[in-house]
C-alpha cells in the first residue's frame, strides 16, 4: 500500500512540478525543478493512444526517436541516478534487453537527472547492454506525464500506448512481460 500513497504524493508533487522518487524505505525525494514551466497542466498518457513524438539524445551522442511509427517495441523506462528503486531496477531492464533483443524490442531509458555526468558515471560502471539517454532539456517529464520514479512505458511498434507502471518494474516483471507479448502481437 506504500506504493499507493507515493503514488498520491507522486500525482500532487507533479503536477506542482517536481519530480518524486520512491525508495525501498517508502521515503520520498523532491527534486528542484529546472527549466520547466509549472504552471502547465500534465496530460496524462492513455493506454491505446499515440505517446507524443520526442528525440532523446543518448550518452553516446545519437538520438533515438520516440512516438510514430518504428519497426521495434520500445520499452522506456524513465529514471534518475539518485533514486533507489531506479538503479535496483537495472539489472531486470538489462535482463530483459538482452532477451528480446531480436525479437526487436528495445529498451530505452531516459535519465532525468540535473547533470549528465551522474548518468554517465552510472553507465560507466554498470555497463547496460540497452541505450541511456538524457533529458539535457529537462521537457521529457512533461510531454510523458511523468509523476514519480521510476516510470515504465511499454509502446507498441505503432507508436501507441500498450502498458505504463510507476515505481520498480521488479515486483510486476510478469505484467511487463504480457505487455511486451501484447505489443509484439497486437490481434491476441
Amino acid at each position: 500500500m506504500m506504493l499507493g500513497r507515493v503514488a498520491l504524493v507522486g500525482a500532487f508533487w507533479g503536477a506542482m512540478g517536481f519530480t518524486v522518487a520512491c525508495s525501498r524505505s517508502g521515503d520520498t525525494k523532491r527534486a528542484a525543478q529546472t527549466s520547466r514551466d509549472t504552471s502547465s497542466t500534465l496530460h496524462a498518457l492513455t493506454i491505446g493512444a499515440p505517446v507524443p513524438a520526442y528525440d532523446v539524445t543518448t550518452l553516446r551522442d545519437s538520438v533515438v526517436h520516440l512516438g510514430g511509427t518504428q519497426d521495434d517495441v520500445t520499452i522506456l523506462n524513465v529514471w534518475a541516478t539518485w533514486c533507489t528503486e531506479c538503479r535496483e531496477e537495472m539489472a531486470l531492464l538489462d535482463t530483459v534487453a538482452r532477451q528480446t533483443r531480436k525479437e526487436h524490442v528495445r529498451v530505452i531509458s531516459v535519465s532525468v537527472d540535473q547533470s549528465i555526468a551522474p548518468v554517465r558515471q552510472f553507465a560507466q560502471i554498470a555497463k547496460p547492454s540497452f541505450v541511456i539517454g538524457y533529458d539535457a532539456r529537462h521537457e521529457f517529464e512533461q510531454s510523458y506525464s511523468v509523476v514519480a520514479l521510476p516510470t515504465t512505458y511499454v509502446i507498441g511498434r505503432d507508436g501507441h500506448l500498450v502498458w505504463q507502471h510507476t515505481g520498480s518494474v521488479v515486483a510486476v516483471r510478469h505484467e511487463l512481460s504480457a505487455a511486451i507479448d501484447q505489443a509484439e502481437n497486437p490481434q491476441r
